[in-house]
């Protein structure tokens, strides 16, 4: 195994490094029906990118959840990967609540913002 663990968290970790070298970039899209048709998940925020020549998303899921706990719903969010075709099918997905993931789409998110520019020049 390596250091990384999964092959999951290894290519997590290779789109983090090359998207901060600015060798991967993403651009903001409407998210694929697929992940919104019939649900009533709220996606705020979906990033498409093209790696080994597939398309690549990463996006933020807002979702109601409930608690048996407290006995009442709540909104969650948690932050999913997934391989689309050119119809917008997903192929595959990962969702797992890892550091990886979160730190890509954070990675992703700041740098699509162009807030670094803005920084700079302050």
């Amino acid at each position: 195994m390596s250091i990384y663990g999964s092959k999951e968290i290894k290519l997590l970790v290779e789109f983090q490094k090359l998207t901060s070298q600015g060798q991967l970039n993403w651009q903001l899209i409407d998210p694929p029906h697929g992940l919104v048709n019939a649900t009533n998940d709220f996606i705020p925020n979906c990033y498409s990118t093209s790696y080994e020549g597939k398309t690549f998303i990463v996006y933020s899921r807002r979702y109601q959840n409930y608690s048996e706990d407290f006995d009442q719903m709540y909104f969650d969010e948690r932050v999913e990967i997934a391989m689309i075709d050119f119809s917008g099918r997903i192929l595959w997905e990962y969702s797992d609540r890892t550091p990886a993931l979160y730190d890509l789409y954070s990675i992703v998110k700041r740098h699509d913002s162009g807030i670094d520019d803005i920084f700079s020049k302050l």
